[in-house]
Parts: C-alpha cells; structure tokens; sequence
C-alpha cells in the first residue's frame, strides 16, 4: 500500500511541476509579446492595453489606434527539440507540428473580441468592431487566408499587420475607447478590493 501511495503522489507532483512549468512558460510569453507590442506601436500613437480582465477570463493585449481596435491571445508553446517550431493555419483550424492544440485557440479569440465589442458598445454607446489575433511567439506561422476572421501571426508580424488593419479609427474615437476601456479597467480593479 504504501508503495501505491508513493507512485500516487510521485504522478500527482509530476503533474502540479508541469502545470507550474507550463504557467510560468505562458506568463513569460505574454509578458515577452506585450513588451514588443509595446515598444513597437506605443512611439506610433497606438494605445496598448494588457491583461484586461473579464469573467472568468482575461484578454491578454488589447491595441486601440488609427487601424483599429484588436484584442490579442498570446500561445507560449515550448518549442519542439528537433525540427522548425510551425503553426499551420488555414482560416479556421490551427495545427502546431501538425497536431491539433487541446484548446481552440481561434474560437477563444472570437469570443474575446465579441465580448470587448460588447463592453465598448454598453460603455460608448457606439459598435466598434474588434479584430482577434492568436499570436504564437517565436514559431513560424504558415500564412492563412488573407481574410481569415482571426489572425494567428508571431510577436514580430504582429505589428506590421496591426499597422496595415482595416478599420479606421477617428482620433476622436480612438480618445473615446480608450478613455471607456481606461476607466473599465480601473473599475474592475477596485471591484476586486
């Protein structure tokens, strides 16, 4: 029995490591993608946004400029140990080393960018659609449709398709979002106390 019981916590630890592992794996790429979209779209008028929390959720970078609004889901994935780390999208399914994920990433970023859509129109009073972007550091991204709904692109593509987005913002309108989601976040932050 108490051999059992050894095998049973030994598997139980095993599991606890991995997901510590795959949490800090996850934060460090969040942290990595922000800072880049940061440096790289701040010096260009583009208000950048991170962890905006929803309900159960959080969205992990949200971009408001003169291209749009877009709300990002950032994919740390450890890279294989041979061969190129590849993600194939094909404007509704993604495959990384031809695998499909545990987690529909592509739906996750519909539903976040519906809700942040949402939450703007409730606050403003006006619909501002929200672009969804998947990006997956450091892995190379087979290039989907080139009107796929979601965009599943790495950290350094990123910016270059955000500055080249198809919905116009006024200046006024980029003040007005980003004055509602400032004081959204602010609101839910003193909620949580």
């Amino acid at each position: 029995m108490a051999l059992i019981g050894v095998v049973w916590a030994y598997f139980k630890m095993s599991k606890r490591s991995r997901e510590i592992k795959d949490l800090k794996l996850g934060l460090t790429g969040e942290r990595a993608v922000g800072q880049h979209l940061s440096e790289t779209l701040s010096p260009l008028k583009y208000q950048v946004f991170h962890d905006i929390p929803g309900q159960g959720f959080n969205i992990d970078h949200v971009i408001i400029g003169p291209t749009g609004i877009f709300s990002i889901e950032t994919k740390t994935r450890s890279k294989p140990s041979e061969g190129e780390p590849h993600i194939q999208y094909d404007g509704q399914t993604i495959k990384v080393n031809g695998a499909l994920p545990d987690r529909d990433a592509v739906k996750q970023a519909k539903a976040e960018a519906s809700w942040l859509s949402e939450i703007l129109e409730q606050s403003t009073g006006k619909k501002f659609p929200v672009q969804p972007i998947v990006i997956f550091p450091g892995w190379f991204i087979s290039p989907g449709p080139a009107h796929a709904e979601v965009w599943v692109l790495n950290e350094k593509a990123a910016p270059a398709f955000i500055q080249n987005g198809r919905n116009t913002l006024r200046p006024e309108d980029i003040s007005l979002v980003t004055f509602h989601l400032k004081r959204y976040v602010i609101s839910t932050d003193e909620n949580k106390r």
